[in-house]
């Protein structure tokens, strides 16, 4: 129990020529001061890294956010040591240190994970949506900030894939989850673009649940719910026509 709980945390607050490890900033990847880092037991730097890569524990949420993570990965490692034979438990392992750590499964591996008998479903579906996200990151990386037809363009297709992705497996409509907003935004958009109000209501509910009281999101989630009634308006429209 006391190695599922435990979580090292390094606190990089200067550099100091005369002190151990004065490289120590630049060893974890660090490029100014202070520098915070979650370890693994084995001294594996877990965050920032994928999952949370801007990593400031600034308030009491986002330091929640990034130890659970941590903390969930930590426990699957220990369930699969427990249980060697199990695939499942394995995978289950494999799937989180894809989702949490950079370069420590590759594609295939965590494709294959997400393929394994008695696997979490909700693990595999959080490794498919990342990978939206991820698709949609690089996609937009060479474009042109003033590029904004190609921006939509491909924000476009990857909310016709979450939306997809949201039909066929688990929702990931999870406010705990790292991914809640890229993932509620994405299927938002792809329900208005398939035309599917009641996905579209779903997903703008648990946002505006989950955001609502932020001020600084209201304008969004305002933006979001006029774009629901103009489609609700569109469909009306057509059917009226149509009859």
């Amino acid at each position: 129990m006391a190695k599922e709980r435990f979580v090292p945390y390094l606190n990089i607050s200067s550099r100091l020529p005369s002190t151990p490890d004065p490289n120590l900033l630049q060893t974890m990847g660090g490029r100014g001061f202070p520098y915070f880092v979650i370890l693994d037991p084995d001294g594996e730097r877990v965050v920032p890294g994928k999952a949370y890569p801007q990593f400031r524990p600034m308030n009491a949420a986002g330091t929640e956010a990034a130890l659970s993570g941590v903390v969930e990965l930590i426990r699957a490692r220990v369930r699969a040591e427990r249980e060697p034979d199990s695939p499942a438990l394995a995978a289950n392992r494999k799937l989180l240190e894809r989702l949490l750590i950079d370069g420590k499964v590759s594609d295939i591996a965590a494709e294959a994970a997400t393929k394994v008998e008695g696997v979490d479903p909700i693990l595999a579906q959080r490794f498919r949506a990342q990978e939206v996200i991820v698709r949609y990151t690089f996609s937009v990386r060479p474009l042109e900030r003033d590029d904004q037809e190609g921006r939509r363009a491909a924000f476009e297709s990857a909310a016709r894939e979450m939306l997809e992705l949201h039909r066929s497996g688990p929702s990931l409509l999870d406010p705990s989850l790292r991914i809640f907003s890229d993932y509620c935004r994405l299927v938002f958009t792809g329900a208005l673009l398939a035309g599917d109000v009641a996905v579209a209501e779903k997903t703008l509910g648990e946002y505006r649940r989950r955001f609502g009281s932020t001020g600084q999101m209201r304008e969004r989630i305002d933006r979001m719910q006029l774009d629901l009634e103009s489609l609700k308006k569109r469909l009306a429209e057509s059917e009226d026509s149509e009859g």
